[in-house]
């Protein structure tokens, strides 16, 4: 899985061979959503992914994907830089997202 982090800058994810993916999301304002990324072909999944900077963003394997692997590239503006990523702390989410409490558990290491 990728663990749940946010940067500053916009994210914008491609999926290039693989499984489908679930990401969820997690809004500054205190939303969270799960967005689907597979092939162009995958129903009810979108080849492409914007995540806006600032958001908590983690992926896993679908309970449906039809591959062991996903392979995404990903552009990053402004570019990435290290001293603007930040990786989530599972109680202080949990604490700002119960709702997500289980996929929080999934996402996280620590």
């Amino acid at each position: 899985f990728s663990a749940l982090h946010r940067i500053d800058s916009d994210e914008l994810f491609h999926h290039i061979s693989g499984g489908e993916v679930e990401m969820l999301c997690l809004h500054a304002d205190g939303r969270g959503e799960i967005v689907s990324a597979g092939q162009p072909d995958a129903q009810d999944s979108e080849p492409v992914i914007l995540v806006p900077g600032g958001t908590w963003q983690g992926m896993l394997l679908a309970e449906t994907a039809t591959e062991d692997y996903a392979l995404f590239s990903v552009s990053v503006t402004p570019a990435f830089e290290w001293t603007h990523f930040d990786l989530a702390s599972r109680t202080a989410l949990i604490s700002q997202y119960p709702d997500w409490e289980e996929l929080i558990l999934k996402l996280t290491r620590v």
